[in-house]
């Protein structure tokens, strides 16, 4: 129900109460149910009177004080005013001090500014600073590498170059915020042109000292042969003091017991010195850049047109005079003598086909040496053979050379043959020859054709068959192996084309019926696991025809492990209880 609407009995009191509210609101509150009521009531001039009143009594109290307390009000108000001016001043005085307050602040943030841009250029300059001492070290070894290179230290400086780049050039080059990025790669693109400097140098030592060693030859010969005779007269002499030694020939090793304690080094004495230093420092810089091979080659080739100007056209043996022949024996001696003071120090330094090539050159001379010591007897003299102990020598050492020639290519096959990767499950068939056999067929092909090119052609077709031969046992022997377990066709067209691939290199060679034979096991073994009618193996009439080079023992073992595309490795092929015939079971 609506609330009751309050009453007043006595006007003056509400007045009262509405003077005395603390806040327009509660002013408006009290005022507005005093004139409702007054309105409803009629009573409206009653308030009237009421508020009038109460007016006229503040005016009273108003008129009172200013009466009685006047002299109090003045003061009030001048002291007011007082106050008003001294607000006025501490306002302009505030007003003053923010202005100055707000230019020390400008120019507070002014310095600040100016500060910060300090700091930044020493900054800027530590930087530079740290960038220019990187730099000078990176120079600084730049020009220690080259001095060391003017001062013939080339191994020194091959390892100051070295270690600019480990230590300088590559953390500056990797590190994206480095400053020298420039300077670093204008020095490393340098790096390669220095270290051709090195191996011309070093090269062109090496060739000043192989031309003293060929003027040096003939007479490095000559001492050889007359401390040798020395040696010999010395013998005579202790033979004809003792008897027994008459029953020995000279460096036999009773002779070696009683010949002198000290040898004679025909290399280091007091008529000749040969040092080896150029050829070993060419050697250690070489291998330090990489480039054994090419040294060996050049240096190989150098000496081989050393040898080959050893050996005149022809030698006089007619006239008394012998100094030609003389000559040209010495000249071989010494020429040997450095060729095997070389091969001691440096054993590696020689490929087996240039001591090949060597050796049947010496072997040649030995037989023309014969020939000519044959025709120089006195035709009243006694006839017969004339046979040199070199000559065996030299043919004996000649087949040891094929052999290893034979066992370094064979291991390199090898060393391919291992790195073929056939899926003998494959899912697919694959287009294009495996990689392995790419690079084996380009590795005989480059090596007839530039590191065995000097040999003789019956030995390079030798190499060729037996490699041929090897490369065909190592490829079938990859089907075979136990830990293949399971072939399908994809992985059988794998091997087939790589097979073909084979072949048709052996086709584009010289005497290629010969060289194919080594490929037939290897071809009919695919064309078996390739045949439809796998019973044909086990048929002899029909195995001598078409698979008569097929191993009895391993044909079964591959049909074993062939399946088709669809089929699983759980299961065989449909021939394998075939294999009790041969023992397989």
């Amino acid at each position: 129900m609506p609330r009751r609407p309050q009453t007043y009995d006595d006007y003056h009191v509400a007045v009262q109460q509405i003077i005395l509210a603390s806040s327009d609101p509660d002013f408006l509150d009290q005022l507005i149910p005093v004139l409702k009521d007054a309105t409803k009531s009629n009573r409206t001039s009653s308030l009237t009177q009421n508020l009038n009143r109460y007016a006229e009594e503040r005016e009273i109290d108003i008129e009172r004080i200013g009466l009685t307390q006047h002299e109090e009000f003045l003061g009030s108000v001048n002291q007011l005013q007082s106050v008003r001016e001294g607000t006025v001043a501490l306002t302009a005085e505030i007003l003053s001090l923010n202005q100055s307050i707000q230019a020390s602040t400008k120019k507070l943030a002014d310095q600040k500014q100016s500060l910060v841009n300090t700091r930044a250029v020493r900054q800027n300059i530590a930087d530079a600073s740290d960038a220019l001492e990187e730099s000078l070290k990176i120079l600084h070894a730049v020009n220690h590498a080259h001095d060391l290179i003017r001062q013939k230290q080339y191994y020194a400086a091959l390892k100051s170059l070295d270690d600019l780049q480990n230590e300088h050039l590559i953390p500056t080059i990797q590190n994206v915020y480095a400053t020298q990025h420039q300077l670093a790669d204008l020095i490393q693109m340098s790096i390669p042109l220095s270290q051709k400097t090195i191996s011309e140098a070093v090269m062109s030592d090496l060739n000043t000292w192989l031309f003293r060693i060929r003027e040096t030859s003939q007479f490095l010969g000559e001492v050889a042969f007359y401390h040798t005779e020395l040696r010999r007269t010395r013998q005579r002499d202790r033979v004809d003091r003792d008897g027994f030694l008459n029953n020995f020939k000279l460096n036999s090793s009773i002779e070696l017991v009683f010949d002198e304690s000290e040898e004679f080094d025909v290399l280091d004495n007091e008529e000749l010195q040969v040092e080896f230093k150029p050829l070993f420092e060419c050697l250690h810089i070489q291998s330090a850049l990489g480039q054994s091979e090419k040294f060996r080659a050049e240096y190989a080739a150098t000496r081989r047109q050393q040898k080959d100007l050893l050996l005149p056209s022809s030698v006089g043996l007619a006239t008394d005079d012998e100094s030609s022949l003389s000559s040209l024996l010495e000249s071989i001696a010494g020429f040997a003598i450095i060729e095997r003071a070389t091969m001691c120090r440096v054993p590696h330094l020689r490929s087996a086909v240039d001591i090949l090539i060597n050796l049947e050159h010496f072997e040649a001379a030995c037989q023309e040496l014969e020939q000519l010591l044959i025709r120089a007897r006195s035709s009243t003299s006694a006839g017969g053979p004339v046979t040199l102990v070199a000559t065996e020598e030299f043919r004996n050492n000649k087949k040891t050379a094929e052999k290893r020639i034979f066992e370094l290519v064979n291991s390199k096959i090898d060393d391919l043959v291992d790195t073929a990767e056939y899926d003998w499950m494959a899912p697919t068939n694959t287009l294009d020859p495996s990689s392995y056999m790419q690079t084996m067929t380009r590795y005989l092909s480059n090596i007839m054709n530039s590191t065995l090119l000097g040999l003789p052609r019956e030995i390079k077709e030798l190499i060729y068959f037996d490699a041929l031969s090897h490369a065909a046992n190592k490829i079938l022997a990859l089907p075979l192996s136990t830990e293949v377990k399971h072939i399908n066709n994809n992985a059988v067209a794998a091997l087939a084309q790589d097979v073909q691939y084979l072949t048709e290199f052996v086709d584009s060679l010289e005497n290629s019926a010969m060289l194919r034979e080594n490929l037939d096991e290897l071809q009919q073994t695919i064309n078996l696991m390739q045949s439809d009618n796998h019973d044909e193996f086990f048929d002899i009439s029909i195995r001598n025809k078409k698979f008569g080079r097929v191993d009895a023992l391993n044909g079964p073992i591959l049909l074993e492990k062939l399946t088709s595309s669809s089929q699983g490795p759980s299961r065989s092929a449909p021939l394998v209880n075939f294999s009790s015939r041969f023992g397989m079971k």
